[in-house]
């Protein structure tokens, strides 16, 4: 039987709000990223780590925007999956803001 890891959803949350409050704090409404699109592995490997994922894809940072946009008008249509689009997102977000919040990551972090 798989083992399952248990994710508290109220430390998410708690965690997001924090997180989101701190960029505000330092850079108002929007984050700015230097850049839209990154690799993407496919949902059946990005778990299986005991071997290299063959088929990478590239993913956009705004696409996922899209859909997030289109969610926040149509509740109705939101999915579980759009959790993915948000993960995309705050991947790039924490990947290249720079670790004060500042704005975007020089080449120098």
């Amino acid at each position: 039987m798989p083992e399952y890891t248990r994710v508290d959803l109220d430390l998410l949350e708690a965690t997001f709000s924090m997180l989101v409050a701190r960029l505000r704090a330092a850079g108002g409404s929007t984050a700015i990223l230097d850049a839209d699109f990154y690799w993407s592995i496919p949902d059946d490997e990005l778990f299986e780590v005991n071997s290299r994922p063959e088929n990478l894809g590239i993913g956009q940072v705004t696409e996922c925007l899209g859909w997030l946009e289109a969610i926040r008008t149509d509740q109705d249509g939101a999915l579980p999956y759009h959790l993915v689009n948000l993960g995309d997102v705050l991947r790039a977000i924490g990947a290249r803001t720079a670790p004060d919040f500042s704005g975007p990551r020089s080449a120098t972090h």
